[in-house]
């Protein structure tokens, strides 16, 4: 078996690569996937959060006090929208429950208003 295979189970790095080189450096397999992706994109996320921060550091105390009861009004706002949408499908279960004629959506073409 050629030494430079790796398919020794007990060795994560490079495993089942054959290297055509003796002086190939033995590297991490980083090709794409998706954790590779994954840890990019968390990656730029911290570096936008990063540069916000900075660029609020820099405002006036009254604009970054605007700013900032801006943000909040934003983020209440979507705190509520994605409230609603983990509680829609269970409203929606309910009401049908309580009413099962009542949408007319699935009430069949004949009787539709």
């Amino acid at each position: 078996m050629d030494p430079i295979l790796r398919s020794d189970p007990s060795n994560p790095v490079g495993r089942n690569r054959l290297s055509t080189s003796s002086a190939a450096p033995r590297q991490p397999r980083y090709d794409g996937c998706a954790m590779n992706i994954v840890e990019k994109v968390f990656a730029a996320v911290m570096v936008a959060v990063c540069l916000l921060l900075l660029l609020r550091m820099l405002l006036r105390p009254r604009r970054r006090a605007r700013v900032d009861a801006s943000i909040r009004r934003g983020s209440e706002r979507w705190q509520r929208r994605l409230a609603r949408f983990i509680a829609w499908p269970g409203a929606e279960l309910r009401a049908a429950a309580r009413d099962p004629g009542s949408d007319p959506a699935r009430a069949p073409l004949g009787e539709r208003a």
